[in-house]
């Protein structure tokens, strides 16, 4: 018993090193910035608001950019068809950064008019109008619903982007892979033993479920949330990571791969130290 005691004494006390360097900042994690609706929405020239369930799709995207936030479920603009976007929904906020807005495409995806993509253009420009300063573009799918405000709801691009992608499940992790990635058995055993071991340690539920989505890069891991251009992901920073809300974890660093626990930790303890300082939270992790 006393041998059986210490192996897990030792276990737990890795695990504990293995979380000093990581940076537990649980607000900026889920939330990078502070959410800032555009001032303005645009449509671009290409457009053709005169087409019916076009006309309709712009007009329900002016009407959640107003006010891009989770009341949008009860107010009718987002979809609450699927489990992902009952419990996630829209995992694009960073976008919403008070830049001016700019509705660029909406053209069915796919065969028949049941489901529009919809892409937006967030930049500002400076005075004179010869400097732009791009910040995002935004993926996001409009599903024909009935009952709907504008006969269209908005819906999330993970579940669509990643259907086909490999994936594999153990214990509370689901690994997703983007093609060209590998499982690696042994790191998939770690990360899910870490997540066991880390709600030991601090004395916290475990989360119910995680979902890790492997891919080459940040950038191709920001693509799969919706965001097919963002200065963070595009520009190579050495941010391989990120925690998002609902279980999401993007592991966007290839020679890591599953075993990017950093962001794995985020998912484990935010919901008990979302509330503690920053610094605290440094300190956690």
């Amino acid at each position: 018993m006393i041998a059986i005691l210490s192996l897990l004494s030792i276990r737990l006390r890795v695990v504990a090193a293995a979380l000093i360097p990581v940076t537990f900042v649980t607000a900026v994690a889920f939330q990078a910035h502070a959410q800032e609706a555009p001032p303005k929405v645009s449509v671009s020239f290409g457009i053709d608001t005169t087409l019916t369930d076009v006309g309709k799709v712009v007009g329900l995207v002016r009407a959640y950019l107003a006010k891009p936030d989770s009341s949008a479920r009860s107010r009718g603009l987002w979809s609450t068809a699927t489990d992902f976007d009952r419990r996630v929904g829209d995992l694009t906020m960073d976008a919403y950064q008070g830049f001016p807005a700019t509705i660029v495409g909406v053209a069915p995806d796919g065969p028949g008019d049941s489901l529009y993509v919809v892409r937006v253009l967030y930049a500002r420009g400076d005075s004179a109008g010869s400097r732009i300063s791009p910040l995002a573009l935004q993926r996001l799918f409009a599903v024909r619903e009935s009952g709907a405000p504008f006969g269209f709801r908005l819906s999330g691009a993970l579940p669509r982007l990643t259907d086909g992608w490999e994936r594999r499940t153990k214990g509370r992790v689901t690994f997703w892979y983007a093609p060209g990635q590998q499982p690696d058995s042994a790191k998939i055993s770690h990360t899910s033993s870490f997540v066991d071991s880390v709600a030991v340690l601090f004395h916290v539920p475990p989360p119910n479920h995680i979902d890790m989505y492997v891919t080459r890069s940040m950038e191709e891991a920001q693509r799969a949330i919706g965001l097919d251009f963002f200065p963070e992901a595009s520009a190579d920073r050495g941010r391989g990571g990120r925690a998002l809300f609902g279980g999401i974890v993007l592991a966007g660093n290839p020679a890591l791969g599953e075993g990017y626990v950093h962001e794995v930790a985020h998912v484990i303890l935010g919901p008990t130290f979302n509330g503690r300082s920053r610094l605290f939270n440094e300190g956690v992790a």
